[in-house]
């Protein structure tokens, strides 16, 4: 399989004309770069370039090559650019039951800095305990349903959906 990294090597030495100033531009030694590309000529089954003692030709089918690769490393870009969004947008449920007082007075300040912090976005809905209880046990871990955990236990922890 064609790797990305040995496509881009292979534009730069077309790009600058040598496997030393590819290898410069890229932060590799020109053995690293040498190496890279005769990889690719393995994988691909053609010769890339026409190498005597003081240069290197590219040939038809590296030409050929970069063209194409010029468009498949842009899709590979945004690729990684949409696989990235996708992963900040990642959607969390967090579920906290309260009393309506500590609910009105301190949850908002502690509910602030969560979202400033992990940036997540939280929907707040006060209700009164026997609603809460039914409500968390009936939608949370399948284990903790029909029981209460003690307070401050571990028995019920947040899932991510």
């Amino acid at each position: 399989m064609l790797k990305p990294e040995h496509l881009r090597t292979l534009q730069e030495v077309v790009r600058r004309g040598s496997f030393a100033a590819a290898a410069n531009r890229l932060g590799y030694t020109a053995s690293a770069v040498s190496q890279q590309i005769a990889a690719l000529e393995r994988e691909t089954g053609v010769r890339l370039f026409q190498r005597t003692a003081r240069s290197v030709v590219p040939t038809e089918a590296a030409e050929v090559m970069v063209r194409h690769s010029d468009a498949v490393l842009s899709q590979i870009d945004r690729l990684v650019v949409a696989v990235a969004d996708v992963g900040r947008h990642t959607h969390r449920d967090v579920r906290i039951g309260v009393f309506p007082s500590p609910g009105t007075h301190v949850l908002p300040a502690v509910l602030a800095r969560l979202t400033e912090e992990q940036r997540l976005a939280m929907r707040v809905e006060l209700a009164e305990p026997s609603h809460l209880i039914r409500e968390l046990g009936s939608a949370g871990d399948p284990g903790c349903r029909d029981r209460l955990p003690r307070w401050g236990s571990r028995a019920c922890r947040g899932r991510q959906r």
